[in-house]
Formats: structure tokens, C-alpha cells, sequence
């Protein structure tokens, strides 16, 4: 109940009935939701509901507890789960492979999405004979990695790592399909192609991301893939921020 009136921000006296609510009420007074007026059998509770119920005659009280209230629970709870679940379901059934020839229509399709254009450096539409050029040299470069996820026969997402062996370093870059943005594919997909990066190559030692210094939700996806924040760059006049990841060579880490 209190977590449905926080929802809908209703201001809230609590009395605790019951030994397990006790801790809820305290903790819910500690953020600002709602006034706890003790428990049900305490002699001087009418005096506290009496004092407490005149404070909520204060309309900025009680809008402050309404806001807390909203803002503590979305309401988005179950698409929350719902998302974990298919999240865990997609992770069992997709796999990760190489890029090869008859992957380039699907890739440019993800590749020329709307979202995906507007958080590349080079934002403008890409024409089919460009793309065709680009990845067939992709494929046929030694310091390229492409992958691609793959489920039941339909390509949803790829990685690409570019590569100085001079440096042993890689750069990446990821994008995936709209049909499963916002399910935590993205931190799947970058972990399972670090870990086959790692054993065909290696000599790299660290990867790193540029990202558009507005693009937040791919930020937020390469910190939970294990990248770190490295500062900012310039690219092409574009604010961008760099993220960083070490990578151990599979005999240390086997080790």
C-alpha cells in the first residue's frame, strides 16, 4: 500500500501494525514520503496524528511528499522485469560470430537506423555502394575484428574492433538493433566480443570508446561493460569522451 500511494504521491501518516512494517515506515520517513506516527498501540498516538495531520494543512508539505513519493517508484516496475527476463532469455539464445560477406544488408540496415546515425561522428545517411566498399574492407583488413549477434539466422547487433598493432590497442564501436535496445543486449554483446578479441588477439593490451559527449545511454553502457571514464576529445568539431579498458592476455587470466 504505501508503495502504491508513493506512485501516485498521496501524503501519508503510517502506523505500524505489525513487527515487519516497522522498518518500511522508518525507512520511508528517512526519504521525506511520509510521517510515521509510531505504533498502533502507543497511548499518545492521537496526539501525534493530531499534530502531524495540522502539518499537512501546509501545501508545500505536502507537495514535497508527493513529489518524493513519485519520484521513489516510476511505476515502471514490471517493465523492469519483464525487460530482465527477456534480457536473460535473449543472452541463452544469441550468439556471436564473425562478420562475413552476406552479413552487409543487415548490417547496413542497422547501420543507417535513425538513433544510430544521430550518435555517429559522421551522422549523415550512408548510400549502399559507400557501405558495400567500406565493409568489404573491413572484412579483408587484419587489423579488423567484426562481429555480429546473431539469433535464429538474424543479425540484431555488431561490434567492430579496429586495431593498432603499433600500440596494441583497439578502438570499438557497437550498434545495435532497435528491436532490442534498452534490454542490456549492448553490455552482453560488448563482454561476449572482448572475450573473443582477447583470444585471437592476444597482443592488445587496451580498448578504448569515443563517445558523443551527449550520448549518455551509451555511456552508461560501456561503464557496466568494465570501461572507464579517460577524459575528452575532438572529433570531426564533436565533443567526445573517451572510455578505457584494460584487457589481461588469456593466460593470465587463466592463471
Amino acid at each position: 500500500t504505501l508503495y502504491e500511494l508513493a506512485r501516485i504521491g498521496v501524503p501519508s501518516l503510517g502506523v505500524c501494525v505489525a513487527d515487519n512494517q516497522r522498518r518500511n515506515l522508518q525507512e520511508w520517513q528517512k526519504l521525506g514520503f511520509l510521517e510515521n506516527l509510531g505504533e498502533y498501540d502507543d497511548p499518545s498516538l492521537f496526539e501525534r496524528l493530531a499534530s502531524s495531520m495540522a502539518k499537512l494543512d501546509a501545501f508545500e508539505i505536502r507537495r514535497k511528499m508527493s513529489d518524493c513519493g513519485k519520484a521513489l517508484v516510476d511505476g515502471k516496475g514490471s517493465t523492469r522485469v519483464v525487460k530482465m527476463l527477456m534480457s536473460s532469455l535473449l543472452k541463452k539464445a544469441f550468439s556471436i560470430r564473425d562478420a562475413i560477406s552476406k552479413d552487409a544488408s543487415c548490417i547496413f540496415q542497422i547501420s543507417n537506423d535513425d538513433t544510430v546515425r544521430s550518435n555517429s561522428f559522421h551522422p549523415e545517411k550512408i548510400t549502399w555502394d559507400k557501405h558495400l566498399e567500406w565493409f568489404t574492407k573491413r572484412l579483408n583488413d587484419n587489423n579488423c575484428e567484426f562481429f555480429v549477434a546473431e539469433l535464429n539466422g538474424e543479425i540484431y547487433g555488431q561490434v567492430r574492433f579496429d586495431i593498432d598493432e603499433n600500440k596494441n590497442e583497439a578502438s570499438v564501436s557497437i550498434s545495435v538493433k532497435e528491436d532490442i535496445r534498452g534490454l542490456g543486449m549492448g553490455v552482453y554483446m560488448l563482454d561476449e566480443a572482448v572475450d573473443i578479441l582477447n583470444r585471437k588477439r592476444r597482443d592488445i593490451r587496451l580498448i578504448k570508446a569515443y563517445i558523443k559527449g551527449e550520448n549518455m545511454r551509451s555511456a552508461a553502457v560501456f561503464e557496466k561493460a568494465g570501461f572507464s571514464y579517460a577524459g575528452r576529445t575532438d572529433i570531426n568539431g564533436q565533443n567526445a569522451k573517451i572510455y578505457t579498458k584494460e584487457i589481461l592476455s588469456a593466460e593470465v587470466q587463466k592463471t
